[in-house]
Order: C-alpha cells, then structure tokens, then sequence
C-alpha cells in the first residue's frame, strides 16, 4: 500500500475489507441512523436500542473507530456541508447546533480550521 498512488490506495483496503466479508453489527448501523438525526442524544438512542450508553460506546469503538457521540458530531458536521449556502446562523441551526458559537467551536476542533474556510474547502473537494 505505501507505493501505490492514493486512488489505488483506496481499492486495495476496499478489497481487504471486502475478503474479510465480516458483517456489520447490527446495533452499531442501527445507533448511527439514530445519531445521524438533529438533537439525537446519546443516552436517547442507548435506550431506544435496549443497551447502556457504556456497552453502545465499546461496540461502536469496535466497529467505528469512535464513540457515538463523536459519530454525532460527526453527521453534523456533514449536515452542515449539506446545507444551501446561507448565513452560517441559519445554516448552524438547520445543521443541529445550539448556536452559530457552538458551531465555530465544534468545527474548529474537528477540522483545525475556521467554518468558513471549512465550508469553501468542502466546495471546492466536492466538484
């Protein structure tokens, strides 16, 4: 993998994880569906599956790499993405932050950068 171009690089650990032919769990999909909506609580979606938040935190760091409420974060910040170009108030609202201060905190941890700068990268590597 260390000499192959970057695009290649992305086949080969397709191909790997396609030979493992391992099946997802069924929790972990079923909880990041659940996270993956606004307001989603973590404590919520625990529940509403019949485990504790512990247990939901241990499978979704084996599956995932990451907790749930990282995962939360996570599918914010794509919903940010997502959104039509306007004001970052509306558009931090619409995505599921408190406040546009939450969203230019939460951004900044997860991406090193500004939510402006973060959302005209996010245009331009999308064309």
């Amino acid at each position: 993998m260390a000499g192959a171009e970057p695009a290649r690089r992305l086949e080969l650990l397709a191909d790997a994880v396609a030979q493992r032919r391992a099946e997802p769990d069924a929790l972990v999909l079923a909880a990041a569906r659940r996270l993956a909506v606004p307001q989603a609580r973590v404590t919520g979606v625990a529940a509403a599956l019949g485990v504790g938040e512990r247990q939901l935190h241990r499978r979704m760091l084996a599956a995932v790499g990451y907790g749930p409420k990282m995962l939360a974060r996570v599918a914010r910040l794509r919903r940010l993405i997502a959104l039509p170009d306007e004001s970052l108030v509306s558009r931090a609202l619409e995505a599921g932050y408190v406040s546009q201060a939450h969203m230019n905190d939460e951004v900044r941890r997860l991406t090193g950068t500004t939510p402006v700068r973060f959302l005209e990268d996010a245009v331009l590597t999308a064309a």
